[in-house]
């Protein structure tokens, strides 16, 4: 049970199935309901999917990660998922090695192979600019504490993945998708 405000949301677990109190409007998957005081009306819309959490991708953020080997790349998914977000440029490599290897129905793991790349590219630029920063300035302070906290972050990314919490990055989707549709698995 969710409250917004003044209006209390209640997911279904059917179907993408989401009942409406006091007004409220949420989509579903498939249709929506617009629930009224002591009325319920109902409206079909054309079956859609609903956004997970990375617009290109398409896996289930709940599921775990398995040990099971990963196509075209021969280890396991929950190690594949996590060397993208390894520090000291392993996960710049690791990642683009995966996105050129690894076919689109790996969804997840291409799905973290994306987002690593995206992070990397993120941080790197930011540095870039701490750094111009610093050589005006003659003060690295700023650009170390970046590179400092850039470093935590990646470690901490490591360890949400490896444990198999969903994480996603939402400032980066539009970066994760970009990377995830333009780099296309080499053909074999």
């Amino acid at each position: 049970m969710w409250t917004l405000g003044a209006r209390r949301v209640r997911l279904d677990g059917g179907l993408g199935k989401k009942i409406v109190r006091a007004g409220c409007e949420l989509e579903g998957a498939s249709f929506r309901r617009r629930v009224y005081v002591g009325k319920e009306k109902q409206v079909r819309y054309p079956a859609t999917t609903t956004p997970t959490p990375g617009p290109s991708s398409t896996y289930n953020p709940d599921a775990r990660p398995s040990s099971r080997p990963v196509a075209r790349l021969g280890i396991p998914e929950n190690i594949a998922n996590v060397l993208p977000y390894a520090p000291f440029y392993i996960g710049v490599v690791a990642s683009v090695v995966e996105l050129l290897t690894v076919p689109r129905h790996e969804t997840r793991t291409r799905f973290h192979a994306a987002q690593g790349l995206a992070l990397y590219a993120t941080i790197l630029a930011i540095q870039f600019l701490f750094g111009l920063v610093a050589l005006i300035t003659g003060s690295g302070f700023g650009s170390f504490m970046f590179k400092l906290a850039g470093f935590i972050f990646l470690v901490v990314s490591m360890w949400r993945v490896w444990q198999g919490r969903p994480h996603h990055i939402a400032p980066l989707d539009e970066a994760t998708s970009w990377v995830n549709q333009k780099i296309e698995p080499v053909k074999q």
